[in-house]
């Protein structure tokens, strides 16, 4: 990034405001330090994007297992859910991570063991298989969208 500021005559952080599409740089500046960054083959490493904006740009999904132990993962109707979340918000610019847990109360899912804490938590139970799976997924992903924003 310091290569394409020294190049475009700016400072870092305006290369990152343009890069980012800031309405707070000039388009003609903009358009020009887009361009550098091609040119120097420059790719924005996101990790450390969502690392300074405290964001993961993941979201848990949360499968409770069975009172016996058993998993919804058999359930063809959830997996077909599961998949179509991920397209959902995969479209968003979101990742899924995948949580198995004993049971579904407010205290099991609060205490889940995510690492990165992602962004948001969604919960799947034997409801959400009763419902169209893509239907389903496309409502609990803007549901998930909707909270984000806050």
């Amino acid at each position: 990034m310091a290569d394409i500021a020294r190049l475009a005559g700016v400072s870092s952080s305006t290369v990152s405001r343009a890069l980012a599409g800031s309405p707070l740089v000039a388009k003609k500046k903009r358009d020009l330090i887009a361009r550098l960054a091609r040119e120097q083959g420059y790719v924005v490493n996101t990790t450390a994007r969502n690392l300074r904006l405290r964001r993961t740009q993941c979201i848990a999904v949360v499968l409770p297992a069975g009172s016996i132990g058993e998993t919804c993962l058999a359930d063809p109707v959830i997996l077909a859910l599961l998949g179509h979340l991920a397209d959902e918000l995969g479209q968003r610019g979101y990742s899924i991570l995948l949580q198995k847990i004993q049971g579904a109360s407010d205290d099991s899912v609060q205490r889940l063991d995510v690492g990165n804490r992602p962004d948001g938590v969604i919960v799947i139970g034997p409801q959400d298989g009763a419902a169209e799976p893509a239907a389903r997924a496309r409502l609990l992903a803007n549901e998930a969208m909707q909270r984000l924003r806050g």
